[in-house]
């Protein structure tokens, strides 16, 4: 059942929920022709020109975190309101989370600054800076801790309604990448460009087990380690990894059949039990919250984009979700999956975002972000912008928005209200 004091939420296993679906279909025509190999056209739709660096979503899908290498914002999804928005000034966003009820966002860049935002009062609740860059957030089951870790190799959590730090403890000597916090809260699992993952205790900081793959004799994989995620069950993690010398593209290409760059770990063991091997490597991973299912972004080049892949660790079968032939040169780097909807939000090398149905296994359309406002469009559709991009691209039309569809929400007038008249009654 639906709760009635959230509309907005959608139940597991029907299908995306309404709003997202107006979301994509806001200014779009009839719905047909989805599922081609010619989804998107090229330049379909504004690309904000940075690469997406991080994304966080909440549980049912309503609250987006984006980190791109200059901006860093918080969008309510519903409304398609920006809740908080910053920019780089010296150096580069790295990651960006969204807490499972919605109430939090953070944010985290190079320069070692955290900001926590929350999303209800649409406000900055805490700006934290570090001795060294941050290169991931996550936060607690509970959304009562935000956990980061650090260049420095460190790993810190900070109580959200507080703003207090609940933890401190080192994990790798240097070059954290990234972290997850197991679904009762109570455990770590953290990867490092120094190729070492680890199992740890989240309370007492203590290391329950070192991720070992034989390679080495402590090494997780042969390359740096891009990402790691807790799998459902709490009791498996998987990693994401480079290919040894993936930069030394002769020495790739002398190895046709590539390294381990995908594998799921026994925890309690500190051993593999499923490896994915390939040339190059990933770079970002998404894990289903029911399925023995793995989302990954796997490379085909020696750069830091690649194509969307889904893995069955059941039946080992992979499954590639191509945009199409019109978009070659437009590579995925960060993933995010809202349980509730069911659907997997992917950046790309261009600052688009992308949305995939996970039950009808199709992509629902698009949506670019930008500084003046936002863009969104289905496979087959027309898109068009709000009233804040008159003038900022010369000749652009005022888009035109049905009555529905000011009444479902969407459209100028969340972004510039009528003077009179309650909004949406189209007066």
């Amino acid at each position: 059942m639906r709760d009635p004091e959230n509309p907005c939420a959608a139940r597991r296993g029907h299908g995306p929920c309404p709003w997202l679906l107006m979301l994509v279909l806001a200014a779009c025509g009839p719905r047909s022709g989805w599922g081609g190999e010619n989804l998107f056209e090229k330049d379909f739709v504004p690309a904000p020109g940075e690469p997406v660096r991080g994304l966080g979503v909440s549980a049912d899908g309503r609250f987006l975190a984006v980190a791109w290498s200059l901006r860093a914002e918080c969008w309510d999804l519903l409304t398609l309101q920006r809740i908080h928005s910053d920019t780089a000034k010296t150096h580069e966003f790295r990651c960006a989370a969204c807490s499972a009820d919605g109430a939090w966002s953070a944010t985290g860049c190079d320069d070692g600054v955290i900001r926590l935002i929350n999303n209800l009062t649409r406000k900055e609740a805490a700006n934290i800076k570090l001795p060294a860059g941050v290169s991931s957030i996550v936060f607690t089951p509970d959304s009562a801790q935000v956990v980061v870790a650090a260049r420095d190799g460190m790993v810190r959590a900070w109580e959200t309604k507080t703003g207090k730090r609940a933890l401190e403890f080192e994990t790798h000597e240097f070059g954290l990448v990234r972290l997850d916090v197991s679904p009762d809260g109570k455990r770590l699992v953290t990867g490092s460009s120094d190729q070492l993952a680890a199992y740890w205790d989240l309370e007492t900081g203590e290391r329950l087990a070192r991720l070992v793959s034989g390679v080495k004799g402590i090494k997780a994989h042969l390359g740096m380690v891009m990402d790691i995620k807790f799998m459902p069950d709490g009791q498996r993690a998987v990693t994401a990894a480079l290919q040894d010398g993936a930069a030394n593209l002769a020495r790739v290409h002398a190895t046709p059949d590539g390294d381990d760059i995908l594998r799921v770990w026994d925890l309690k063991r500190g051993a593999p039990e499923f490896a994915y091997r390939e040339r190059f490597g990933a770079w970002a991973l998404a894990v289903h919250p029911e399925k023995e299912l793995i989302y990954v972004v796997k490379s085909y080049t020696a750069f830091p984009f690649g194509r969307l892949r889904e893995v069955d660790l059941k039946t080992g079968r992979r499954e590639e979700f191509p945009l199409g032939p019109n978009l070659p040169d437009e590579g995925f780097s960060a993933l995010a999956l809202a349980a509730g909807p069911s659907w997997l939000v992917a950046g790309t090398s261009q600052g688009r975002l992308y949305f995939l149905d996970l039950n009808e296994r199709t992509w629902l359309g698009a949506l670019a972000l930008l500084p003046e406002g936002w863009a969104a469009r289905a496979p087959d559709g027309h898109f068009d912008l709000d009233p804040l991009w008159e003038g900022s691209r010369g000749k652009t039309a005022k888009p035109s928005w049905p009555e529905e569809k000011r009444r479902a929400g969407l459209g100028p007038e969340i972004l510039k209200q009528p003077k009179s008249g309650k909004p949406g009654d189209g007066k």
